[in-house]
């Protein structure tokens, strides 16, 4: 898995790669990681991918903590 998640920052650091990226669909990201000399299975990709979308997600708790652009410490108070 960690080899797919190093392809995907690549993919993301990476304008060429990047481009090459926008509009492949699994099959072609499994072709252009391979091109790019990464080696994972297609089912790390896929859990690699999960695992780096939830880095995007906050939980409800992290939400109540950052609601109106203050830390709840501070919206306490």
């Amino acid at each position: 898995v960690q080899k797919a998640k190093d392809f995907l920052v690549h993919v993301a650091t990476d304008e060429a790669a990047a481009a090459k990226a926008a509009a492949a669909h699994e099959g072609a990201l499994m072709k252009l990681a391979g091109e790019l000399g990464f080696k994972f299975s297609t089912a790390d990709l896929q859990a690699a991918m999960g695992e780096m979308d939830s880095l995007d997600t906050l939980s409800e708790a992290e939400l109540d903590r950052v609601a109106g652009g203050r830390a709840r410490r501070y919206a306490d108070s």
